[in-house]
């Protein structure tokens, strides 16, 4: 069957299906083979090509360290082969270059090509027995075959695969705009390598809108002949002078050759930036939503084609459905029972040229819940995993780690009433921090959460806290609501990932998201008592490229939502429209918060600093933006701390 997603097959199957067919197919021309041992080769290559784009495709799901090793096992495969490769290629490029040579240089073609064959029969000679080379391949190749059923695939959709085809696009983006400055030998074929893993992703999606796909397709297509024509040029010339005998080639024939050779790299180079342009156009976030557009139109499509296949079930984002008589195959979001007209009137549209501008650029690996602390006139936010605490000074722009808890993390905080920080951590510890005071603890640690860590938190009206938990591989997070007293009481279990927590300008219901679920929950909220009751959808992600993650509330009931691994903070209506998106140049957009004396500031986080090359240049910064609207201040906490 085709390199392509099957609109009768789960995605999981249509990812184990092609995996399979690739391997058997390299497998079967290295064991078994033709007449033309050339064919066999570049064949087996380029299935490796395709099984490393496949991986990168479905990296998410695969986790880092699986896809990791999956794709070194292809790679060196391919890298086996190589010289084999390499030795043919030259020969074939020589020959694409004979009429950009001199007639004068005809003599020296000549003396090039029958060297440049030579060689290639040299190179099969140095290879050693074929078939005990192939079968060497081959057997590793069955090995990593075998592997193929157990790949945790279940439940795989467009998320899943938004996220693989978004990280390739966006290095890919990079790597074209760093060529147009800097062209190198290595920076050329650094894209082309990702250039090449796009194409294979637009391959495998084609079904999805067949025509636009099959375009873009036949482009990269193209951009990666031209960028593999421009390396081979560029190996050639490196051959002819380091390699060659000097006594079979002049060194002006030598050089004229390969001056030649560069002025057609030129040329080539100059394709590659025209034909990069356009294919690079968008920015990575209007790509993939392009994309989970093309998807959302043919999900219905393929959800009945499964349906009818499978006949008792069918897989919709993750989550099963019995399939019974007169059942809906996807069910509509629930609506919240009040979320008609708004009490609160929403101003007029804010600006659409927002540009979200870095004011700290730092790599943290999770840069999270940032708070405005008016009495300081300053900015608190945090770096979870590393345990640090920040205060940004917008008067002065600096920014300074005030806090840093060794060996464990800081999920999240809320000012007290006081001015003192209450910060939530891991293993369920909770404790007050002021400048120049120790960390003083109002508990050690929650017996259920001690391999856990506490994730997002937030004061409501009265100063109690919500604050949410992250899951472990046993079992889910949870929420609670810790009061003034300092006793805990919980909310909620088998929470996926405890996230964005807000209030309605009323204060009668309590926004509240589970990433795992990419919904935005609404809740009833009893202010007097704390209570949630009534859980209803507001909004719904599960369409859309990235996660829903931090969030506030403005003066106009408006839900600001920060996208993890979306690239954009989206704005709502109170009733759950998507009024606006803030696209970012980073992946990870983690949380959102206004600040300022007169809270028209917004600041925000991101994450994935420790990986920047495949989240952005800046992921892990603090962004800032003016959008036009004023924010409402956060409550503060007023938790009985002991002194």
């Amino acid at each position: 069957m085709a390199y392509c997603l099957q609109v009768d097959e789960t995605v999981e199957a249509s990812v184990r299906r092609v995996a399979h067919e690739q391997l058997s197919r390299a497998v079967s021309r290295l064991v078994h083979g033709s007449d033309n041992r050339d064919d066999d080769v570049h064949s087996a290559r380029k299935s490796m090509k395709r099984m490393r784009g496949l991986v990168r495709l479905v990296r998410a799901p695969l986790g880092k360290a699986h896809s990791g090793h999956e794709n070194d096992t292809y790679r060196q495969a391919a890298a086996q082969l190589s010289n084999l490769r390499d030795a043919t290629v030259l020969v074939s490029t020589l020959e694409s270059v004979y009429e950009d040579l001199p007639t004068d240089l005809a003599p020296s073609v000549g003396a090039v090509h029958a060297w440049l064959i030579r060689r290639h029969g040299d190179a099969y000679e140095a290879q050693g027995p074929q078939d005990e080379t192939f079968m060497e391949i081959a057997r590793g190749l069955q090995v990593a075959q075998a592997r193929i059923d157990d790949w945790p695939l279940e439940g795989c959709d467009w998320p899943d695969l938004a996220g693989g085809i978004g990280r390739v696009y966006t290095r890919g983006r990079a790597e074209y705009d760093e060529c147009c400055w800097r062209p190198s030998v290595k920076s050329l074929h650094d894209w082309r390598k990702r250039v090449k893993y796009l194409t294979y992703h637009t391959q495998m999606l084609g079904p999805i809108w067949p025509g636009p796909m099959r375009s873009l397709e036949e482009e990269l297509g193209k951009l990666g002949d031209f960028l593999g024509l421009d390396h081979d040029c560029a190996v050639l010339s490196q051959v002819i002078r380091e390699q060659m005998p000097a006594q079979m080639l002049a060194g002006d024939q030598r050089q004229g050759m390969i001056v030649a050779i560069y002025a057609r790299r030129r040329r080539v180079q100059e394709e590659c930036r025209v034909l990069g342009g356009k294919i690079y156009a968008e920015k990575p976030a209007l790509f993939l939503r392009r994309l989970g557009q093309y998807w959302e139109s043919w999900r219905p499509q393929r959800v009945v084609s499964v349906h009818v296949a499978e006949s008792l079930k069918v897989e919709i984002d993750g989550e099963s459905s019995a399939a019974g008589e007169g059942s809906s195959l996807i069910e509509a979001p629930a609506q919240h029972p009040d979320s008609g007209p708004s009490s609160v009137t929403v101003g007029e549209p804010v600006s659409r040229d927002l540009e979200p501008v870095c004011v700290v650029d730092l790599p943290c690996q999770t840069g999270e819940g940032p708070l405005w602390h008016a009495e300081e006139s300053a900015l608190y936010w945090v770096d979870i995993p590393r345990g640090r605490l920040y205060r940004y000074n917008p008067a002065t722009q600096q920014n300074a780690v005030v806090f840093e808890r060794e060996g464990g993390a800081i999920g999240g905080f809320t000012i007290q009433q006081d001015g003192a920080l209450l910060l939530f951590m891991d293993g369920g510890a909770i404790g007050v921090w002021r400048e120049g005071q120790d960390l003083q603890l109002l508990i050690d640690g929650i017996e259920p959460e001690r391999d856990s860590r506490f994730n997002d938190v937030i004061a409501d009206p009265l100063g109690r806290v919500f604050c949410g938990t992250m899951p472990t591989a046993a079992v889910g997070g949870r929420l609670y609501r810790l009061d003034l007293d300092g006793s805990l009481t919980e909310l909620l279990d088998e929470v996926g990932c405890s996230n964005g927590m807000g209030f309605t300008p009323t204060n009668d219901q309590m926004y509240f998201i589970d990433s795992r679920t990419k919904q935005v929950s609404r809740f009833d909220y009893d202010q007097a008592t704390g209570d949630l009751r009534s859980r209803a959808v507001f909004a719904d992600t599960r369409d859309e490229a990235g996660v829903p993650d931090g969030m506030t509330v403005d003066a106009e009931g408006c839900v600001w939502c920060a996208r993890w691994d979306g690239a954009c903070l989206v704005r709502y209506s109170p009733t759950g429209e998507q009024l606006l998106r803030v696209e970012f140049p980073t992946q990870k957009v983690s949380c959102a918060t206004f600040a300022g004396p007169d809270l028209e500031d917004l600041y925000v986080t991101t994450a994935g600093g420790h990986d920047r090359a495949a989240n952005g240049p800046l992921a892990g910064s603090l962004f800032h933006l003016r959008p036009g609207v004023r924010g409402r201040a956060e409550f503060c906490s007023q938790v009985e701390v002991s002194l």
